[in-house]
């Protein structure tokens, strides 16, 4: 369980929706989300447990190809357009990461283009 104070709700539904996002693609494996709410001053998401363990030989590498599937997979169903960016903003960690799906999306998707490339090579 995550908890924070209730007026940065804001980041566990944004998560929530990143969560959901990432799941869908189908490319790479996400928390299950129990729930999130927010009451008497503090907000919480609930996941499902994971069990930490150590990475086995090939993480990094199968854990990069995973990734770059889940920034190829079909968007239309959840990001504003179908093409790219994303349908509202989000955080890291606290720092607000606005949602600009036409000059900001355009470089990014170029940089995750270039970076896949490279990796196949």
């Amino acid at each position: 369980m995550k908890v924070n104070q209730e007026k940065n709700q804001p980041f566990f539904t944004a998560e929530v929706k990143g969560l959901a996002a990432a799941a869908k693609t189908g490319a790479i494996g996400t928390p299950h989300v129990m729930g999130s709410g927010s009451g008497r001053g503090k907000a919480f998401l609930l996941m499902g447990f994971a069990e930490g363990r150590k990475p086995a030989g090939g993480y990094w590498e199968i854990f990069a190809r995973q990734l770059a599937g889940m920034h190829q997979a079909p968007v239309s169903d959840f990001i504003l357009g179908g093409r790219f960016g994303s349908a509202q903003d989000n955080y890291i960690g606290a720092s607000r990461q606005i949602c600009c799906t036409e000059i900001c999306g355009r470089a990014y998707l170029s940089s995750v283009k270039r970076a896949v490339r490279e990796y196949a090579l």
